[in-house]
């Protein structure tokens, strides 16, 4: 996207500490398969918004809801450049400037402390655990000023740099994810993993969200 070296790594408020313990869902019914997906209007080259808490938590929603996906299986991206590719091929959207929200439940297949991984460019935040991302069954609730902020900003041309997290969660139940990732130019990339509590790697998170 950006072709000078450019990684600004920001944590804000202490629950981003080593093993916190979020608030699970443990729903009643049949969990539907995949992530939701929301677009919305992002200013070519603001680099200033990205950056700012209240946009982070809520204040990008004013710039306008172009399409909503549903059901969203694979969540990383990268469109590439200089013949960039929208993401999930969907239309209307400008691949140089826009933002993704994305939420869903986490369904932990392990006991354990779990290593989050998640880096951008230009930018993605990034919500864990009821009460924080969203309470259970709510989505659509705006954040609460007091949720935990993960902000990880760089250039894919620069290669990324990826922040991490650790999270106890406890096998079988769901755990609410949101991420919203911003690009104000130029190339898009995202991506989100986890180190599971055995060692092993999810290298793409998305079947696992509901």
């Amino acid at each position: 996207m950006i072709s000078d070296i450019f990684f600004i790594l920001q944590l804000f408020y202490a629950l981003a500490l080593a093993g916190v313990s979020p608030s699970a869902c443990d729903p009643t019914g049949k969990a539907s398969k995949g992530a939701t997906v929301k677009f919305y209007g992002y200013p070519l080259l603001d680099k200033v918004s990205y950056n700012q808490q209240d946009f982070l938590l809520g204040g990008y929603q004013n710039n306008g809801l172009i399409t909503t996906l549903n059901g969203v299986t694979s969540i990383n991206y990268d469109s590439g450049w200089p013949n960039p590719k929208v993401p999930y091929n969907t239309p209307g959207i400008s691949v140089t400037n826009f933002t993704m929200e994305v939420t869903g439940y986490f369904l932990a297949p392990q006991t354990g402390v779990y290593q989050t991984q998640v880096e951008g460019d230009d930018s993605v935040t990034l919500f864990i655990g009821a009460g924080q991302a969203f309470d259970c069954c709510a989505q659509t609730v705006p954040f609460k000023a007091d949720t935990f902020i993960s902000t990880n900003v760089g250039s894919a041309g620069a290669g990324l740099v990826p922040t991490t997290h650790e999270t106890y969660m406890q096998k079988g139940l769901y755990y609410s994810i949101k991420l919203v990732y911003i690009n104000y130019m130029e190339r898009a990339a995202l991506n989100l993993a986890m180190k599971l509590p055995d060692g092993s790697s999810l290298a793409e998170v998305g079947p696992y969200l509901h």
